[in-house]
């Protein structure tokens, strides 16, 4: 089979792989520049320089970059959207190029389509999280190598915070006061250097950060990112992990956004008991679209249904202010 340009490491590159794929693809010039934007994001965003070494670990690392930009309203769902299709040209490219099977994406499984979406709960389950952390444990038995305990330190951040996995990764755990909050500056790389914080409400979340921060301190890091690995580095190992880690066990469905989720289902639940006394889980945990959600949330409080509609709107505010927005119809991703 002819050889194909694969390398992304410079524009120049770029243009040439762009090219090659829109032939392939028999597309235009505007599928060109399509490809050229995510070819960019892709090197951008996990420090790719050819499509040789392009993998399902890459893959979700811009995934997950483009949940990010949605969320924050930098992106739009039809954007989005194109952007998953040329993803997906790329992917039959390299596939046929190099003799590889690399899934194509779906969108929709990724709450990245357009228009409206399948609201299914894509949070991480207690079970494959307990699971993921004990292979980590695992892996640093069998190697000694403190990257993994790392990242678990850094797992358990996600899912006790809702901290994006990059927030996670670079905390700048150190050097944090373990008070009543967690405060995220511009130096822990939120979305768009948006401050935030985030209440501690129960002593899990306490018991998680005084374990980073003593494992961060004892070995001389500032945050949970190795002193001697980029970001981008560190995310190559993450998610790398998170690919082997499904190959091992058989959880498919495991990925870093799910603990987000799981944070979010979590923080809802706890926020309408504070607030009335009643244990009520948000539609997505229960299965039910809106109205059949209230008449369940009706049923579960005894409570009229404005009165239900306005603690709901209150407590969505919350949960995204707790996620790093400050808009309640992202929660719609995260609680149906």
């Amino acid at each position: 089979m002819a050889k194909a340009p694969m390398q992304i490491k410079n524009d120049y590159k770029i243009n040439l792989v762009a090219s090659s794929i829109a032939d392939f693809t028999n597309r235009g010039q505007a599928w060109e520049d399509k490809i050229k934007t995510v070819l960019n994001d892709l090197r951008d965003e996990t420090g790719l320089k050819t499509l040789k070494e392009l993998d399902q670990s890459k893959i979700e690392q811009y995934l997950e970059s483009l949940q990010d930009r949605l969320e924050s309203g930098d992106l739009s769902g039809s954007a989005t959207s194109t952007y998953i299709s040329a993803l997906n040209s790329i992917i039959e490219y390299v596939n046929e190029y190099r003799n590889t099977e690399l899934e194509k994406i779906s969108a929709a499984a990724w709450e990245l389509s357009r228009g409206h979406q399948d609201f299914q709960d894509r949070s991480v389950s207690e079970h494959a999280h307990q699971d993921f952390l004990n292979w980590l444990h695992q892996k640093y038995e069998s190697t000694q190598n403190e990257n993994y305990l790392a990242l678990a330190y850094s797992v358990e951040l996600q899912r006790e915070f809702g901290l994006r996995a990059r927030e996670s990764f670079a905390l700048k755990i150190a050097e944090k006061e373990i008070g009543d909050t967690l405060s995220i500056n511009k130096y822990d790389l939120p979305k768009n250097a948006r401050s935030r914080e985030i209440e501690i409400r129960i002593d899990s979340q306490k018991e998680a950060l005084k374990a980073a921060q003593t494992f961060a301190r004892e070995h001389g890091w500032k945050s949970l990112i190795a002193p001697n690995m980029s970001l981008k580095e560190w995310k190559t190992f993450a998610y790398s992990c998170v690919q082997e880690f499904r190959q091992a066990t058989g959880h498919s469905d495991y990925h870093f956004h799910g603990e987000r989720h799981a944070y979010a289902h979590s923080l809802y639940f706890s926020l309408w008991e504070g607030k009335t006394g009643y244990k009520v889980e948000c539609p997505v945990v229960v299965g039910l679209e809106k109205q059949e959600w209230l008449s369940y949330a009706a049923e579960k409080t005894s409570m009229d249904v404005e009165n239900i509609k306005e603690i709901d709107k209150e407590i969505r505010l919350e949960v995204s202010k707790s996620l790093g927005h400050n808009r309640i119809d992202i929660t719609r991703t995260y609680l149906g």
